[in-house]
């Protein structure tokens, strides 16, 4: 029969799989969290190019001239970009469907009355980019050039 000295210390198989178990449950943690970070991360990055395309097509909108048939009243799709001939120098449909199926659209609506004169003040316009899991809208107005005198 063996006896134990006081002064010997070790570790016994259950205490080294209770630790072994509480390493394991660190470890799951660790790689859950890191998981998550991806999935935010790839949303992160579909939100951020989402912007890029949305304030690129607000830049474009404010170089239209106020007669524009693209800022018609109403909801308009990509193929109204080059309706009746008009160029559009903004990112190409091409880019936006490249493995992220973007779709971007818009909706004019156009604002009176300030004075009271009849004529259309402004125009309001809410640019739209939608996605596989999620969308953005982009918030403008294009004054009228003729009651800015």
């Amino acid at each position: 029969m063996t006896t134990r000295r006081r002064g010997q210390r070790g570790t016994t198989l259950l205490e080294a799989m209770i630790a072994m178990v509480v390493l394991l449950c660190g470890a799951l943690g660790v790689i859950g969290i890191n998981n998550l970070g991806l999935r935010l991360n790839d949303s992160a990055r579909k939100m951020t190019r989402a912007t890029a395309i949305a304030q690129d097509l607000v830049d474009n909108i404010a170089l239209w001239p106020w007669g524009d048939a693209r800022l018609t009243t109403g909801a308009h799709a990509e193929v109204d970009l080059t309706a009746g001939g008009a160029v559009f120098p903004g990112v190409p449909l091409a880019e936006l469907q490249d493995g992220n199926d973007f779709q971007r659209s818009w909706t004019a609506t156009y604002v009176d009355d300030a004075d009271g004169d009849g004529t259309f003040d402004a125009v309001r316009v809410a640019v739209t980019v939608q996605w596989s899991t999620g969308s953005l809208t982009v918030y403008t107005t294009k004054l009228n050039p003729a009651e800015l005198r």
